[in-house]
């Protein structure tokens, strides 16, 4: 089983969607992981999430994929500030985990906690902290939380039928003024054990 460390810096990788799935490629070929636990931070999209809540994402919502209206000269560069802006809604936009999987997580004592979530995580080349498209990304396509690797995760892992659940822990909100703080990955590598655990005593 292959665990996945924590994210790294957005400016470390400019393709983080195409790199992430090169990589899970190549892992899953070389090690054959029974499944896969993808752990790292996310930033929430709704103001009901907290630093330090979990969202366990048993759906990957594409969120770099959009289009745009025609916009005046001065607007060219932040197209994504505008309400005119819309993400295509077509097969390549999202990702599930797999049913199975997911339902024997929801059966663990470990993960019924209040601060764990089961939710779509936005996920993209892009780091988004405006308000306004944080929340369309929400009310529009159900988007609890984002993080920049985990699509490209899926898409390797379910091209190959293995397994992938992305788990992240909130480490700002950008709409409750929440700074970034890096130092609560811990409790998403500490989650990702204890699940670790409750697996092996089923084997």
């Amino acid at each position: 089983m292959y665990l996945p460390g924590l994210s790294h810096h957005p400016q470390q990788d400019q393709d983080w969607r195409d790199c992430k799935q090169h990589r899970h490629h190549l892992l899953i070929q070389n090690y054959h992981p029974l499944f896969i636990l993808n752990q790292g931070t996310a930033g929430a999209s709704t103001e009901q999430l907290n630093r330090g809540d979990i969202i366990i994402g048993d759906k990957i919502y594409y969120i770099s994929q959009f289009s745009t209206e025609e916009h005046k000269e001065e607007d060219i560069l932040n197209p994504w500030k505008k309400d005119e802006y819309r993400t295509l809604d077509n097969e390549h936009m999202s990702y599930s985990a797999n049913p199975d999987f997911l339902n024997w997580l929801q059966t663990l004592e470990i993960l019924r906690k209040d601060n764990i979530y089961f939710g779509t995580i936005g996920s993209g080349d892009v780091w988004t902290k405006d308000a306004k498209t944080i929340e369309k990304y929400n009310q529009v396509h159900g988007v609890v939380c984002e993080a920049m690797e985990c699509s490209g995760a899926y898409i390797a892992a379910n091209s190959l039928d293995i397994s992938l659940v992305s788990i992240r822990v909130i480490a700002n909100n950008e709409l409750k003024g929440q700074k970034y703080d890096e130092k609560l990955g811990i409790k998403s590598q500490e989650l990702v054990v204890n699940i670790i655990d409750e697996y092996l005593k089923t084997v």
